[in-house]
């Protein structure tokens, strides 16, 4: 699978009233971008945001950050402990 990183867009918590875990802020932000779910990474900090983005149908990776340790993000389909450009560029060979 190749991936083209177009854009980055930070997500409110809710669309229309309805907020996470339903999967309707990620079906949004992809159609405002003109994707298709499954075409899309969405990176969440919250078991909430996980439950989201992998009900969308999104490649979903969990991010720790140590203030969310609490947090299941099993559902993930991977899960970093930070973010360096070579954990980045990973996401998208």
């Amino acid at each position: 699978m190749a991936l083209t990183v177009i854009a980055y867009r930070r997500l409110a918590g809710d669309v229309g009233g309805v907020g996470k875990p339903d999967p309707a802020v990620y079906l949004h932000a992809a159609a405002e971008l003109s994707e298709i779910p499954s075409d899309c990474i969405a990176i969440e900090d919250s078991e909430n945001g996980v439950l989201s983005a992998v009900r969308a149908g999104m490649y979903c990776v969990g991010f720790r950050d140590g203030m969310n340790d609490a947090h299941n993000l099993d559902r993930a389909r991977q899960i970093t402990e930070g973010f360096s450009e070579a954990a980045f560029h990973s996401l998208v060979r």
